[in-house]
This record gives C-alpha cells, sequence and structure tokens, in this order.
C-alpha cells in the first residue's frame, strides 16, 4: 500500500499536458442562467464550448437521452426567453423560430 501511495504522490509533480496541448480557457460563470429555480446552460453557450452546432448538440442530447436523467434538459418557454432577454441588457439573443434548450447541471 505505500508503495501505491508512491506512485500517485510522484504522479502530483508531473504536468499532465504541455502548454500548447491545452485548450483555451473559457470561463462559463456568465453562462450559467437560472431559469424555473434551476442553474442551466443554453444550448448556444453549449454549442461555443464543444464547438458543434446547437443543431448538432440538440439532435445528438434527444438521440441519446436514455443516458440521461429525465430532468436533463428541457426546451424553454416563449416567457423564458423574454425573461433573459431582459436580463441581458446587451443580449446577442436571435429571435429564432425554435425555442432554445437548457442543460440542466445533470445534462
Amino acid at each position: 500500500m505505500a508503495k501505491d501511495k508512491e506512485k500517485i504522490e510522484g504522479k502530483a509533480n508531473e504536468p499532465v499536458a504541455n502548454s500548447d496541448q491545452l485548450a483555451e480557457i473559457i470561463d462559463i460563470k456568465p453562462m450559467i442562467r437560472v431559469i424555473r429555480s434551476q442553474q442551466v446552460m443554453i444550448d448556444r453557450d453549449l454549442d461555443l464550448l464543444y464547438g458543434v452546432e446547437t443543431r448538432v448538440l440538440n439532435q445528438t442530447a434527444k438521440r441519446n437521452s436514455k443516458r440521461f436523467p429525465d430532468d436533463f434538459m428541457f426546451q424553454l418557454s416563449k416567457e423564458d426567453v423574454e425573461i433573459l432577454k431582459s436580463q441581458n441588457v446587451t443580449s446577442s439573443w436571435r429571435d429564432d423560430r425554435k425555442l432554445p434548450y437548457a442543460f440542466t447541471e445533470q445534462g
């Protein structure tokens, strides 16, 4: 057991990756919003983080919904979107035909 502990402690000083291999650090705090008393991230913000189109992100989530808890995502209502717009004075919200999805912490 002592040898295992030494192996683990010895690894702590080794770098995980070279600095040129690390992805750009993105501050996600502004992307976390409270909707319906839940902390969520909107699909449009997640597509920026994952580098995929919003449509692809939502399709993938729906196709794999059995892997997630029932409440991992929900579609925003028009009222939810209006509340978000009013909270963000300099909002970049587009008036899309489809209402965005919100992904909960479980998602």
